[in-house]
């Protein structure tokens, strides 16, 4: 397994990153103190994917007192923050960094004033010319509206959150999309491929002109074209994206409904029980990728799961089904077409992720250590 193949499916398939967003730890590289260029500080640039297709990107580099740098990468119009990079390298004026995580990576070259630096991005085989320029004021993500910026309005029928699900490929991809009306027939939004850990992705235009109802999402290349039932419960449309169309039929949701597991779902009593934040990495081979599987049981015994890849910025990707025979484990993403199957073992989790045609061995240990740790729930 390759790290990107974890996150191809259409509706977040983009050529740059992923749609995701999340908070990441950042890794550590050295700086080449040979040189007297310093790359600490904000940098930002734009690349042309396509036509019309133009993202945003911010890459925020620190240094510490011992020289070492930590740095991440934003990719404001996806909503992707703090996309840990890997290693950097600064030789004299030349500039290069590398995203294991996403098989991606820049090279260029730092102008004379050290202000700017013009190079390329490569990823998935292509190549796109950026330049970063060095800011005091990037810019940034916009946070998530409150779920009160979504309750239905009488006044609104567009406003408020709308669930529906497309069929991509035999595999359903639940989508959430959530509009609100800031002003009289002025509108912004977000979507979320909740199968995929891709959340509050921007809407980059909404239009409404009853019944019709069209938003695009410029950062995946994704179009709806729907009409709005009369009663406004739902929107009949298709979903567009890399030249295919997907039937799509919004409903009306609460905005404020799937609540997160509660922190004593995540409890355990003895290390033969299932419950807890699991975390481990897989070794791909060209990149480590860690791993956090949250587990949890209700009181009336149902298993749930999610899973965070911090090193790609998933966060939340829940998993359809968990089995739990004694010692025996399964815990399946249809999504991702990935799986972990493994044994519960001397308070491990002991066995192999899934994906593709291949079997990677992974080792998981619980992390949390009572019903009194806190437990991430990730949810906006």
């Amino acid at each position: 397994m390759s790290a990107p193949k974890s996150k191809t499916i259409l509706v977040v398939a983009v050529i740059l990153l992923l749609g995701i967003a999340a908070g990441l730890v950042t890794w550590k590289f050295t700086h080449n103190r040979q040189s007297a260029a310093d790359l600490q500080g904000f940098w930002e640039g734009a690349v042309e994917v396509r036509t019309n297709m133009t993202l945003r990107l911010v890459l925020k580099v620190d240094k510490a007192p011992d020289g070492n740098y930590t740095a991440t990468l934003d990719s404001i119009d996806q909503g992707a923050k703090d996309v840990p990079i890997g290693t950097i390298t600064l030789s004299n004026r030349a500039v290069s960094f590398f995203l294991a995580s996403m098989q991606g990576g820049y090279e260029g070259t730092l102008n004379a004033r050290v202000t700017e630096m013009s190079g390329e991005w490569q990823q998935g085989g292509m190549s796109f010319p950026l330049t970063l320029k060095r800011t005091k004021n990037p810019s940034t993500i916009a946070a998530p509206l409150s779920s009160a910026a979504y309750v239905r309005r009488p006044d609104s029928p567009l406003q408020g959150a709308w669930k529906g699900t497309i069929n991509a490929g035999g595999v359903p991809l639940r989508l959430v999309v959530k509009i609100s009306e800031t002003a009289p027939g002025k509108f912004t939004g977000t979507m979320d491929s909740t199968d995929q850990g891709s959340r509050n992705i921007p809407l980059t235009t909404i239009e409404f002109s009853k019944p019709g109802t069209r938003f695009t999402i410029a950062s995946i290349g994704g179009h709806y074209e729907g009409t709005l039932k009369d009663d406004a419960s739902e929107i009949d449309g298709t979903w567009t994206q890399a030249g295919r169309d997907f039937p799509l039929l919004l409903k009306r949701a609460d905005a404020a409904e799937d609540a997160a597991p509660s922190e004593s779902d995540y409890a355990f009593a003895s290390d033969k029980e299932l419950p807890g934040v699991w975390r481990g990495t897989l070794d791909t081979g060209g990149a480590t990728l860690r791993l956090v599987l949250k587990i949890a049981k209700t009181t009336n015994g149902i298993f749930s799961a999610t899973m965070d890849s911090p090193d790609q910025g998933a966060k939340d990707i829940p998993a359809t089904s968990v089995t739990f025979n004694d010692p025996d484990v399964e815990v399946e993403w249809p999504a991702l077409r990935a799986l972990f199957h493994g044994k519960l073992e001397n308070g491990k989790l002991i066995g192999f992720w899934q994906q593709g045609p291949s079997d990677v061995p992974i080792e998981l240990e619980r992390t949390n250590r009572s019903a009194n740790v806190s437990v991430p729930k990730g949810k906006n």
